[in-house]
């Protein structure tokens, strides 16, 4: 009787054993149909992509730092809290908070750095690699890892088709590493600042326009392409990347509409930056968004006196008539002569005496030499911003001026020369032969 007993036993022992292992069995043909592997030994919660010199992906705090990105391929969300995040194999340095998920078909972004407060793995990458970044459970057992490589700045690192980490020149933190992914995450940058602006103008060797304070300092123009206003907050310039210098002041920019800063070290006011450009060139200039990626850069060529640096149809193309606050174009022009109101100012040089001997004294008594100008319209001008010169090489100012002023300037040269001729002469003058005939009335245009 006994052995039956036991041989009962042993048979029920062996059915229970038998159902726990086809139980076992079923679960991990469940998990593993689940896990849809992204390569050969790979699981759906893995690490897909890395970035250990990051220049380009701001976080939502507009914090530059290194991240890792986890990617979960399977249908379902996946609880992470309690799990580890770290550069080294055994050492859990980063925990996932209790209630972290990682979304089916999704990513969950986690920025690295030991120098920020709040919700970032006390741990930052070398940018020379050589790094293990490991995913753990909550017993430290390492799930995935990935050895990190050399790149350069502002490369990520994905998984390739073996698992190794490559680089890859479009960073796609928590969105596919693929164009559409790049794409999907330029969007999101750009919603996130509440708007685009782009570099539109740029002059480094200025003596023509002059600034609010009366002076001429180079300048940098930016305009909102957009159909809607955009808030300048947060927005920043610099004449070298990886370093903002001038920060907008917090203000909408119209649609449409341009703004100028004037660079000027050393000057207080919110128009002006405080550093200079190099007229030599090599220079980049660099616009940052507020989410802190870099929304546009462009390096300055040589830049002769008074010409620009413009943006016209999409191209960068060396201008010689700038439009500081206006479009690259005929229109443009037009709309800043109008609101500097050269448009229809009829003034003109019409006499000029070299050798003076008695013929008019100035005010200090001094018979001085003299030129005149005429205003023949029929408003007063304002002069304040025009030139007067006797420097041959002012040809490179008043080129940039519309043409008739350019005529005048040929007047003004043929003019000089003729004094030039006639220096020994005493009380000799110079008149404009446009403005004298028999009828002693001037010519109507």
């Amino acid at each position: 009787m006994t052995n039956a007993k036991e041989k009962k036993k042993i048979v029920l022992w062996l059915i229970v054993l038998a159902i726990l292992a086809a139980a076992a069995f079923t679960v991990t043909a469940i998990v593993r149909h689940n896990q849809r592997p992204a390569w050969d030994g790979g699981y759906s919660v893995h690490i897909s992509e890395v970035m250990t010199d990051n220049k380009t992906c701001p976080n939502g705090e507009g914090v530059l730092c290194d991240w890792i990105e986890i990617e979960n391929t399977s249908s379902k969300d996946f609880s992470i809290g309690g799990y580890y995040l770290s550069d080294e194999t055994g050492k859990g340095k980063y925990c996932f908070p209790a209630g972290t998920v990682v979304p089916a078909r999704g990513y969950l972004v986690v920025w690295c750095s030991p120098d920020e407060e709040g919700d970032y793995a006390p741990f930052a990458l070398r940018k020379a690699g050589g790094e293990t970044v490991c995913l753990m459970n909550e017993n430290r057992t390492v799930l995935d890892s990935a050895v990190t490589a050399a790149c350069r700045s502002g490369q990520s690192l994905v998984r390739g088709s073996d698992g190794a980490l490559i680089p890859a020149d479009t960073p796609t933190p928590g969105y596919p590493n693929s164009e559409a992914g790049a794409k999907a995450w330029q969007e999101a940058l750009a919603q996130r600042s509440g708007g685009t602006l782009e570099l539109s103008e740029i002059q480094s060797s200025n003596t023509l326009y002059a600034a609010p304070d009366g002076n001429f300092y180079d300048w940098i123009e930016v305009h909102n392409p957009s159909d809607s206003p955009v808030s300048l907050s947060g927005y920043k310039l610099s004449d070298r990347t990886n370093k903002t210098k001038y920060a907008f002041p917090d203000e909408m920019l119209g649609a449409g509409e341009y703004k100028i800063v004037w660079c000027a070290p050393g000057v207080e006011g919110a128009e002006y930056a405080s550093f200079a450009l190099a007229s030599a060139g090599g220079e980049t200039v660099v616009l940052t968004a507020p989410s802190g990626a870099e929304s546009e850069s462009v390096e300055l060529p040589m830049l002769e006196k008074n010409t620009a640096y413009a943006k016209e149809n999409g191209e960068w193309t060396v201008s010689h008539r700038p439009t500081p606050g206006y479009s690259n174009d005929d229109a443009g022009y037009e709309a800043w002569l109008r609101s500097g109101g050269y448009e229809n100012d009829e003034v003109y040089i019409t006499e000029v005496m070299a050798q003076n001997r008695g013929t008019l004294a100035d005010s200090d008594g001094d018979l001085s030499d003299w030129i005149e100008i005429a205003n023949l319209g029929e408003t007063s001008v304002d002069l304040a911003g025009w030139y007067l010169s006797d420097d041959p090489d002012v040809n490179d100012v008043i080129r940039f001026l519309r043409e008739r002023e350019i005529v005048h300037y040929q007047r003004f040269g043929e003019l000089l020369r003729h004094v030039q001729d006639n220096l020994d002469s005493k009380n000799f003058f110079a008149i404009n032969p446009s403005f004298d005939n028999m009828n002693g009335t001037c010519p109507k245009k």
